[in-house]
């Protein structure tokens, strides 16, 4: 009887990749199963070939193999299963799926025909799936010889259950939205068709369907089902590591008890095997079995004994030997279907010879070292691993495959010949070695050179990736070492050395250094694939000059501090400048149609040649950038961005010159060049021009970067309309200017003034515009950004030049802000031209002007009139204080609050202080005198009212007086007294109007009486006065200092009366008070320059009334302390706008010229206290304060009477 094998589709946790040109097994002749990862992948026209394995039980293969167009082999020579070339299609290729379900298929030819069973097995961990639509069939037959495949009405005719060893919770066909038994959740229950689909509900253990067939010889049968799809699975409650579905044709002889009977205990799952090792003897290690897990070897604790190592696709581990290093040092040879190294769980390598046709992989993330004399010719795949080099023979000489990998060179000079491909991005470390590398690399992965040491690059290299020079030297070792389609990046630190050769690449980019080694002169194209890059490292000569050509659509960006002086051929694209040696030290040639762009504001000194009679671009961006080389060529400049270009050199080029944007200067000449301004853009500079064509919207400005420029155009100008010419001027008659060789057309152009300023006058001329062949047409306008507030440029043409002047266009008045500034600005133009003084502010803009009418205005001597009106009133206020101390007698004045103060009635302490005698009033009356005197300290703002400036003062003085009553009966209830004083105010005008002060020194008459609760109290004062002025005349262009010396007099006259309430410890006594204040000034004439003012006499009169109340008590009881105060209400009558009369010495109109006012109602009080030491002696000291709308005034009194 013929031994037919079972083939299973096992969802495991593995993992298997194949790679182009497919996988092929060997026999493994001690093992019975392999595994295979369920993510395995096929590469498109690849071979996944088992058919090697005769003695293999079972084998496991996953449900997700994708096979796009690819071949799965499932037996050979032996052919039971299926022959060879038999397909499954296993989710790939061109997978069938409806109704969540996926079909699989492939198909069997019996060698011998008989009885044979079909058998359908199932394990599923963790998942339930369901089983249907099962198809045996005849080849060139639709007839199913499986009965009851769909599983209708839930039977299996002619179909049974299978224990086979396998635990109860076998497969059950379940109708359509019934509920299985076993553990897991179905929402749905949905056949491929019908109504029933085979459920199976096991879990970790198999259970199974077969059925057995009579067969025929060499007929081909087609094996088919239909399982629910992998994310249609529904996950149960326990289990674990994936879904077996094994379909199985077996014979078993003539009888269905004889199948039954070999499957008895045939069907079970089996762990595979522990992992081989080599033997423990001398041999021959057997790497055997293809790349499954199952035959994989370690090289074991006894490996030192082998003799030899035998690739047939198998694997070996480095792991486990007791070779130094598990470096292999035996001969290894590699069988057609190759071998692997896996290195994940150590280092090893092999110093035997590798030989045979074989491909040698290495796998594994470790590192692998080849030193042997190696002639295998199947190529070398290095996967994610380091592999190792020490000799030229050690890859082979196959070619390299470059999968992810690193090849490290071991050794020095090492030269590799092996064409190589990169697969993946991959990396060629040379550590501190030089490494050459002469064989050719195609594909495109990227290849990164690390290490110190140098490589040399010297194949037909074409690949596609980029090409990264992170470390060390990477050298080029012929013209086609660097590949033409390789983006390469030099990293800060690391070297790229074309040694000599002419060298092709796509881009460049990093920030390391580009040399040339080589004995000849050398370039180097760059940026052929159209990309932008930035390279902000060095380009330098070597031992012989390098070249830098630029080729492809994008820009290249260089930075560097660069010292190659081969020069610089920029064939397309844009070459962008970051330093002022970006450039190296040689010619920039510029080809049509390319652009030379800025990223920073810097001077170029590299010559620029023009190749072709086209338009090379200039863009500076935003920044500043000076050509300090000369431009030579027959092309034309376009200059675009918004920043400045300055051609500052002679430059022989003869093309065009278009300003599109921003500004050109020319400090230098383009003589040969015609220049046409576009509208937004300008030119400038102080060198010479060809011709100019400056559009509407254009600006024409020799003095845009130095002003009271020259620019000279050697052929005609026009201006079209709506353009502009700005011309720069200023007080020393310098300007802008354009001297035109040929013809100068105007058309209306405008004609902008900037800069006029102070020291221009009527008188001032600038010659602007001067043309040897003739002016035609005027400037359609002229306007600026003059600032003068008069006067106003004006235009004059002869036949060959343009002048511009000034006239006066306004009234001095029109620019006065205030009725100080109009009545100063009337006075100071009625002048007229000639005085400094009317020259200095005809030529002021509108600020400066107000400021010459403030300054010159003289409100110094007015506002002295509001001090001294100030100190007047302090000198009253004195008097009141000292009127209602006074002790007034009156006969029958019981309720004398002072009358506790009489001896008897002192604190015990104090007694002994007192006279033995004392009034009734306590405090001395009789006809006995009081001296007294007063000191006073007082600081006071008086506020603007938007024409005179604020005023600040500080005053401070003394009165001296003595008083005594009338020793007469008739008149025994009044006292009188004189007194005198001086009082010495300082005042500053604020915002530059001077300062000054004012003195008086006056006498005084004063008396007092009471009558019952009614006060009177009277006074007068004269006092003569001297002011003292002085201030300064200050604005743009002009300072003058003035000063003034003048007297007067003071009088005024007070009176009030009140009405006293008087109780055991306070009074109080409301009052009204008024005062008549008449204040001189004499006329005077100011020392100083051509602002110096003469002012008339001046008399100020002023009234004013106090409707207050005043008030005493004794706060400490029985304490000889008496605390006063003092509130009213405080209006003023009569000049309160002091006003002098004043006019220039040197002539002019006189005006008006006011001070700071004096509020007309203001708040005025006063606290203080006395205490009185004795009946002979009293000290006070007081505040007093007023506020007004504008005014405040603080002062301090202190005070002292003796009565005697």
């Amino acid at each position: 009887m013929l031994k037919f094998e079972l083939f299973y589709i096992l969802l495991v946790n593995k993992n298997l990749k194949t790679r182009a040109g497919g996988f092929v097994a060997s026999s493994i002749a001690d093992h019975k199963h392999a595994v295979v990862a369920p993510e395995m992948g096929l590469a498109p026209r690849s071979l996944f070939d088992i058919s090697a394995y005769r003695a293999l039980r079972r084998v496991i293969l996953p449900l997700f193999v994708v096979l796009t167009g690819s071949t799965l082999v499932t037996s050979a020579s032996y052919g039971q299963v299926a022959p060879a070339g038999s397909v499954i299609d296993l989710n790939g290729g061109t997978p069938v799926t409806t109704n969540s379900y996926t079909q699989y298929s492939t198909t069997v030819t019996p060698q011998t025909a008989g009885n044979y069973y079909v058998l359908f097995a199932f394990r599923e961990d963790p998942n339930y799936f369901s089983f249907d639509d099962a198809s045996f069939t005849a080849s060139g037959s639709s007839t199913n010889l499986l009965a009851n495949p769909g599983f209708e009405a839930g039977t299996v005719p002619s179909q049974r259950q299978s224990s086979l060893n396998l635990p109860v919770n076998w497969g059950i066909a379940y109708q359509t939205g019934a509920v299985p038994p076993a553990a897991g959740t179905v929402n749905t229950f949905n056949p491929h068709s019908g109504s029933y689909a085979w459920y199976d509900g096991s879990v970790g253990s198999f259970d199974g369907l077969y059925q057995v067939i009579s067969l025929q010889a060499s007929q081909t049968y087609a094996l088919s089902f239909w399982l629910t799809t992998p994310n249609n699975f529904v996950t149960g409650a326990s289990g674990g590591g994936g879904i077996e579905v094994a379909a199985y044709v077996g014979s078993c002889g003539a009888s269905i008890s004889a199948c039954a009977t070999s499957l008895g205990t045939g069907f079970t799952v089996e762990t595979p095997p522990a992992t081989p090792t080599v033997p423990t003897t001398p041999t021959t290690i057997a790497v055997t079995g293809g790349d499954i897990a199952a035959n994989v070897y370690s090289l074991g604790s006894a490996a030192a004994q082998a003799t030899t190592v035998q690739f047939a696709g198998g694997t070996l581990r480095m792991t486990g030997g007791n070779f130094p290093n598990n470096i292999v040092p035996v001969p290894v040879a590699l069988s057609s279907l190759g071998g692997t190294v896996d290195t994940s769980t150590g280092n090893g390598g092999f110093s035997g010879t590798v030989s045979g046709p074989g491909s040698l992989t290495v796998e594994g993330g470790g590192t692998f070292i080849l030193s042997g004399t190696n002639t295998y010719a199947g190529g070398t795949i290095i996967e994610q691993s380091r592999v190792g080099v020490t000799n030229a023979n050690s890859l082979g000489t196959g070619s390299v495959t470059f999968a992810g990998g690193a090849l490290v060179a071991e050794n020095e000079g090492v030269t590799i010949s092996n064409n190589a491909v990169l697969s993946q991005n991959s990396v060629i470390d040379s550590q501190t070695f030089t490494l050459a590398y002469a064989g050719a690399f195609t594909g495109t992965g990227s290849l990164a050179k690390q290490g110190a040491g140098t490589l040399v690059l010297s194949g037909a290299n074409s690949f596609s990736g980029s090409l990264l020079v992170n470390e060390g030297t990477l050298r080029d070792g012929s013209a086609t070492g660097l590949s033409p389609n390789s983006a390469v990046t030099v990293a800060a630190g690391a070297t790229l050395d074309v040694a000599g050769f002419a060298t092709t690449i796509a881009s460049l980019a990093g920030s390391g250094t580009l040399t040339n080694s080589g004995a000849a002169p050398v370039n180097l194209t760059a940026g052929g694939d159209g990309t932008s890059t930035t390279f902000s490292g060095t380009l330098q000569d070597g031992a012989t000059a390098l070249t830098l050509t630029k080729d492809g659509t994008g820009a290249l960006t260089l930075s560097g501090a660069n010292t190659y002086s081969g020069g610089t051929f920029l064939d397309s694209g844009e070459i962008v400048v970051g330093s002022g040696t970006a450039l190296g030290t040689g010619l920039l040639s510029m080809a049509g149609g390319t652009t030379l762009g800025f990223a920073d504001s810097l001077t170029l000194a590299n010559p620029i040649a023009f190749t072709v009679a086209a338009d090379p671009t200039i863009d500076t961006g935003s920044n500043s950038v000076t050509l300090s080389g000369p431009v030579s060529g027959p092309g034309s400049l376009t200059k675009i961005g918004s920043g400045t270009l300055d051609l500052a050199a002679t430059n022989p080029y003869t093309g065009d010159t278009i300003v599109a944007e921003g500004g050109l200067l020319v400090d230098g000449a383009i003589a040969n060049s015609n220049v046409t301004v576009n509208s937004g853009a300008a030119l400038g500079g102080r060198g010479t021009v060809g011709s100019l064509n400056l559009l509407s919207g254009a600006v024409l400005s020799p003095g845009a970067a130095t002003p009271f420029s020259t620019l000279t155009i050697t052929g005609n100008a026009t201006l079209q309309s709506g353009s502009t010419y700005l011309v720069n001027v200023n007080a020393a008659g310098q300007s802008d200017r354009i001297n035109v060789g040929g013809t100068a057309a105007l058309n209306g152009a405008t004609l902008a003034v900037n800069g006029v300023g102070s020291g221009i006058g009527p008188n001032t001329r600038f010659d602007i515009l001067s043309a040897a062949g003739g002016i035609t047409g005027q400037f359609g306008s002229v306007q600026g950004s003059s600032n003068l507030a008069f006067l106003a440029p004006a235009l004059s043409y002869t036949g060959t030049d343009v002048t511009l002047g000034f006239s006066q266009r306004a009234a001095f008045t029109s620019i006065a802000a205030t009725p100080n500034q109009r009545g100063t600005a009337a006075a100071i133009e009625s002048l007229g031209p000639g005085n400094p003084l009317y020259n200095a502010v005809v030529i002021q803009d509108a600020a400066g002007a107000r400021r010459a009418f403030q300054t010159a205005s003289g409100e110094t001597r007015a506002s002295a009139t509001t001090a001294a009106v100030t100190s007047t009133r302090v000198v009253n206020s004195i008097i009141f204080d000292r009127l209602w101390n006074l002790p007034l007698p009156q006969a029958g004045d019981a309720l004398d609050a002072l009358k506790q103060f009489e001896p008897h009635n002192l604190p015990a302490l104090l007694q002994c202080y007192a006279p033995t005698t004392a009034p009734s009033t306590g405090l001395r009356q009789g006809a006995g005198y009081t001296v007294w005197g007063q000191a006073i300290g007082d600081f006071g703002r008086s506020g603007s009212d938007g024409n005179a400036a604020a005023v600040d003062r500080t005053l401070g003085g003394f009165v001296l007086g003595v008083d005594s009553r009338i020793d007469a009966k008739a008149f025994d209830n009044w006292r009188v007294g004189v007194a005198g004083g001086y009082t010495n105010t300082e005042f500053s005008v604020k915002s530059g109007g001077g300062s000054g002060t004012f003195e008086n020194v006056f006498g005084t008459l004063y008396a007092g009486a009471r009558y019952g609760a009614v006060t009177l109290r009277f006074g007068g004062t004269y006092g003569g006065t001297s002011t003292n002025a002085s201030r300064s005349v200050v604005f743009p262009g002009y300072f003058e200092s003035e000063r003034s010396s003048s007297g007067g007099e003071t009088g005024q006259a007070f009176g009030e009366i009140g009405y006293r309430f008087t109780t055991s410890t306070a009074v109080i006594e409301p009052t009204f008070n008024g005062a008549i204040t008449h204040t001189h000034q004499d006329a005077y004439r100011e020392k100083g320059g051509a602002a110096a003012l003469v002012g008339a006499a001046q008399d100020v009169d002023v009234g004013s009334t106090v409707l207050g109340v005043r008030g005493e008590l004794l706060p400490f009881g029985t304490l000889p302390l008496v605390a006063r105060l003092f509130l009213g209400w405080q209006h003023t009558y009569g000049d309160i706008n002091p006003a002098a009369t004043l006019a220039f010495a040197s002539g002019g109109v006189a005006f008006n010229s006011y001070g700071a006012p004096i509020d007309r109602n203001a708040v005025v009080g006063e606290v203080g206290l006395d205490w009185r030491a004795s009946t002979a002696l009293s000290l006070g000291l007081t505040y007093s304060g007023q506020a007004g709308e504008r005014t405040t005034d603080n002062a301090v009194k202190g005070r002292v009477e003796y009565r005697f």
